[in-house]
């Protein structure tokens, strides 16, 4: 077992099967769909920049890179090179690719591309204070349905924004986001939609629109398109895909009901306890490291 995992075993932290089996799961699961969507439904062309970004997991590991970035220490350089080195495990973008989204979100003010000090041939992937604060509105909107579940006054720093904490919380995250990352893995009904642009922003509007008969009524793909940033045919396709697998089940003209599968609909919800867990987790462990700090500066 790693120093990492033994740390993990030790820190206490709510359980995807405790969140599973809360009985407000079905009021927190709704709070974390509509927190989601309020992020990503609005500028098409910019939404699907960003989750295409969200995707690859580029935004995690920029920001999570150079919260631990010290200048005298050469192998925490948060450099071009470095990211895609660290991403390329997820098969998630090629090289091309993740060139063509950093140039795009630098483009976009969230990134700045510059020389490394004493190296003009590294270049250093710095996050803007665009990027923090969507980052920050992320971890936010995560951290509401924990705090729904489980009132604790230690949730309010990440869900009031807290430079400092998410600073911190960025640092730990960095050791555990290729552990918690397997929970993704292992999920294979949602990995499809992972794997597709603006999959899972799909994934997650048909899961706010649906009725307690487990259907997604009101969209047509060309409806979905337009809000994500994707043509009419790259829904109808995924939705196909899907379907051919039993996760859905489509009906009417332009699909406009779609019928989540029990398959889907279970592989969703563990997804999000398992997100749940990790994420009080890494709260847990990043209360734990900034303690001493506090303590120090109370003296």
């Amino acid at each position: 077992m790693s120093s990492l995992e033994q740390k993990i075993a030790a820190t206490p932290h709510r359980t995807a099967e405790q969140v599973l089996a809360h009985p407000s799961f079905a009021e927190a699961r709704k709070l974390y769909v509509d927190g989601h969507m309020a992020l990503y439904e609005g500028d098409a062309r910019l939404n699907r920049l960003i989750l295409e970004a969200g995707r690859v997991m580029l935004f995690g590991y920029v920001v999570c890179l150079h919260a631990g970035y010290v200048e005298a220490d050469r192998a925490t350089w948060p450099t071009v090179s470095r990211l895609k080195e660290v991403l390329a495990p997820f098969q998630a973008a090629s090289d091309r690719q993740m060139d063509d989204i950093i140039a795009r979100l630098a483009d976009r003010g969230f990134l700045q591309i510059s020389p490394a000090p004493g190296d003009r041939r590294a270049r250093l992937v710095i996050p803007t204070e665009v990027l923090y604060a969507h980052h920050r509105e992320l971890l936010a909107a995560l951290f509401r349905p924990l705090q729904f579940m489980y009132p604790d006054p230690s949730y309010a720093a990440p869900t009031n924004r807290d430079p400092s904490y998410h600073k911190a919380h960025c640092a730990i995250s960095l050791s555990a986001l290729p552990w918690s990352a397997k929970f993704v893995a292992a999920n294979a009904p949602v990995m499809l939609f992972f794997s597709r642009h603006s999959g899972i922003a799909i994934l997650v509007k048909l899961i706010q629109m649906m009725n307690e008969s487990g259907a997604s009524s009101g969209l047509s793909y060309a409806d979905i398109g337009l809000r994500f940033g994707v043509s009419r045919t790259h829904v109808r396709a995924l939705l196909s895909e899907a379907e051919s697998l039993g996760l859905t089940q489509l009906a009417g003209r332009g699909g406009r009901l779609v019928h989540l599968t029990p398959p889907l609909l279970a592989a969703f919800d563990r997804l999000f306890a398992d997100s749940m867990a990790v994420l009080d987790l890494i709260h847990a462990l990043t209360l734990s490291a900034r303690e001493p700090a506090l303590q120090a500066a109370a003296v």
